[in-house]
């Protein structure tokens, strides 16, 4: 997650505490401010919560499916 200015952490981090699909946060130096581990349901799910984000900046993202070992 890239914030688009420094007066908006406070926000996202209240944004990211109320988002039960919003599982893990890292706050990063370097490129970027954010790492986030997200896990919906649905492609649907996922669509609605990077429009949720956009309000607060832009994104860049890596999809992992996870597929469930059979024993």
């Amino acid at each position: 997650m890239f914030l688009n200015s420094g007066d908006r952490h406070a926000a996202f981090r209240e944004f990211m505490a109320a988002r039960e699909d919003i599982v893990e946060v890292h706050r990063v130096s370097g490129e970027g401010c954010y790492l986030m581990i997200v896990r919906t349901g649905t492609m649907e799910q996922l669509g609605s919560l990077l429009e949720a984000i956009l309000p607060y900046g832009n994104y860049r993202m890596n999809l992992s499916v996870g597929i469930e070992k059979s024993e």
